[in-house]
């Protein structure tokens, strides 16, 4: 198996338990997740999408009466309110809105916990094996 194609497994790998552990209401989250492998010259990267909302959910947001500390799981350390004010929340009622304002939100972390799982599950295994096969035909070779 190639390094493309490891990349597209572990992609879809994280892509699905992503949308498994992260928090759910209306499902619009999860079905958001998105994996793409993108080929350069010199590198293979695996890039996410979500809603911008995901990223709050996972590392929680400050409030104005109460500081959120980072969760170790988390991708990012809390989002902050600036002082000024600004309603988040999109189409959320008005109250939820004003809470989230004043008391910030927990984070729920799912991003790093995904691709931690799928990393010590398979991904590991795959680019050892990927590894391996490498260094097994430049034996061959010599």
């Amino acid at each position: 198996m190639n390094l493309k194609a490891i990349a597209d497994t572990l992609a879809q790998l994280i892509q699905a338990r992503k949308k498994k552990l992260a928090p759910r209401k209306t499902g619009a989250l999860a079905n958001s997740i998105k994996e793409s492998v993108l080929v350069t010259k010199d590198k293979i990267t695996i890039s996410s999408k979500m809603n911008d909302y995901g990223f709050y959910q996972d590392s929680g947001v400050s409030g104005i009466d109460r500081k959120i500390r980072k969760n170790p799981q988390s991708f990012n350390p809390p989002g902050q309110f600036t002082g000024e004010f600004k309603m988040i929340g999109g189409n959320l009622p008005y109250g939820p809105r004003v809470s989230i304002y004043k008391q910030g939100i927990d984070p729920q972390p799912f991003i790093v916990p995904a691709v931690t799982q799928v990393m010590d599950e398979t991904g590991r295994r795959l680019l050892g094996n990927a590894i391996a096969d490498n260094i097994a035909l430049e034996f061959k070779k010599l």
